[in-house]
């Protein structure tokens, strides 16, 4: 019964150790860190479970690093999806990154996510894996923010797996340095 009431406490801890490996603080560039947030509506294309379509909606916000086209950092996420059985409330902890193409002042971007996806049940919690694959056209409206609006295809794994079509809105920022 304690091992279970502890064990989001611990994905979570096991995790950001994951993440403080993964991203020593040489490799962050702090020149040029890039913070994006977006909002993103679900529309449920296949329950794995073999259930009807389900939506929802949630956000992200990513810190970006390097100093170049493809960027890597973490990213936190929360999302909820309906279901027959009562909702799913995702909070994912993800490495996300990210390849820019173009230079002008309107650009495509695509991107891609993964890590672990503790989740909020009716009957519980539960632990999945979350992968995101994206692509989006971004407009800079000066050096420092940036509006995007595309795609992301979110694949939810585990017992309660299923893939989502998420159209999504992002604003990025690039602090001066």
């Amino acid at each position: 019964m304690i091992l279970r009431a502890l064990k989001p406490a611990l994905v979570f801890a096991s995790w950001i150790g994951a993440l403080t490996l993964a991203f020593p603080p040489g490799l962050a560039s702090a020149e040029s860190p890039h913070y994006t947030i977006g909002g993103f509506a679900t529309l449920g294309t296949k329950n794995f479970t073999g259930s009807a379509r389900d939506y929802g909606g949630g956000g992200i916000l990513e810190a970006q690093f390097l100093d170049s086209d493809f960027r890597v950092g973490p990213a936190l996420g929360a999302y909820y999806v309906s279901d027959s059985m009562g909702g799913i409330i995702a909070t994912p902890l993800l490495v996300a990154a990210s390849l820019e193409l173009g230079e002008r002042s309107v650009f495509g971007r695509l991107s891609a996510r993964g890590g672990l996806a503790p989740l909020t049940l009716s009957d519980g919690f539960a632990v999945g894996g979350l992968f995101t694959v994206g692509a989006r056209i971004e407009y800079r409206i000066d050096e420092i923010i940036a509006l995007g609006l595309g795609v992301d295809a979110l694949f939810l794994i585990g017992q309660y797996g299923r893939s989502d079509l998420a159209p999504i809105l992002t604003l990025t920022i690039r602090p001066s340095s």
